[in-house]
């Protein structure tokens, strides 16, 4: 459980970096 919480953590932080990552391309 602790590792799913770990990994919605991260997906939610990669999504920002997606994002911001696309706000320059």
């Amino acid at each position: 459980r602790l590792l799913y919480e770990l990994m919605k953590k991260l997906d939610s932080e990669l999504k920002h970096e997606i994002c911001h990552w696309a706000a320059y391309y």
